[in-house]
């Protein structure tokens, strides 16, 4: 099961990265609100690079065999021989939560975006996005800047609070390490996050959209 999942993983990192350089290269790919997708599919990447690397940790929790010990956990003072592999296993579940959140926040991030753009347009409102010769376009500049970096630094946070506490472990559900050891953990470190977010998101993105359609069905045959 590792071998194999490690296999699509990797394939997804592959495709991955032969998308996210094409949208490098590409122009409208730099520019906003197109580099956000950029943004988007590199988290992706990320997640997909850490769960194909799942083969380095030494996972004997996924050991189901006789005299298996499923419920075992790395803890930090193990003995020199397992203290090893509770580091590489800290180190990637803090990559997979980081790359996770990021994927929340940018999903969301897309979804208002598009609500924006729709608006502005049906409000006939032309502002300077990004334009470095305007004030508006500078202090656009200066909110992307600071939106990125709070996204980066929550994301760190969550994944560094994990790791203080000891609630990454091996995984068998995804075949990687990532926040486990209790029964809420999970939850409480992405779900309730993901159904807030991403729900924020669809809203502003399913209203977006029907007013579109009421724009363009309103628009008549021509």
């Amino acid at each position: 099961v590792r071998v194999r999942t490690a296999a699509v993983a990797w394939v997804s990192v592959a495709a991955g990265a032969f998308a996210t350089v094409q949208n490098v290269r590409l122009e409208k790919r730099r520019r906003y609100p197109g580099r956000l997708v950029t943004i988007f599919g590199a988290a992706i990447l990320l997640f997909n690079l850490t769960v194909a690397m799942g083969l380095v940790v030494d996972f004997k929790q996924l050991d189901w065999g006789r005299g298996s010990n499923y419920q075992y956990h790395y803890e930090r003072d193990d003995e020199r021989g397992d203290e090893q592999w509770y580091d590489v296993c800290t180190a990637q579940g803090v990559v997979v939560e980081f790359a996770l959140v990021c994927c929340l926040c940018y999903a969301c991030w897309l979804c208002l975006s598009f609500f924006n753009v729709i608006d502005q347009r049906l409000r006939l409102q032309r502002r300077a996005f990004f334009n470095n010769a305007s004030e508006d376009g500078r202090r656009a500049l200066r909110r992307e800047a600071a939106l990125h970096s709070l996204i980066a630094l929550l994301a760190l946070g969550v994944g560094l609070v994990a790791a203080h506490n000891g609630d990454i472990v091996a995984n068998s559900g995804i075949i990687a390490c990532w926040v486990g050891g209790g029964t809420y953990h999970q939850l409480y470190y992405y779900y309730i996050a993901m159904t807030l977010v991403l729900g924020v998101g669809l809203v502003h993105s399913a209203v977006a959209t029907r007013r579109l359609w009421r724009v363009l069905r309103g628009a008549g045959p021509d």
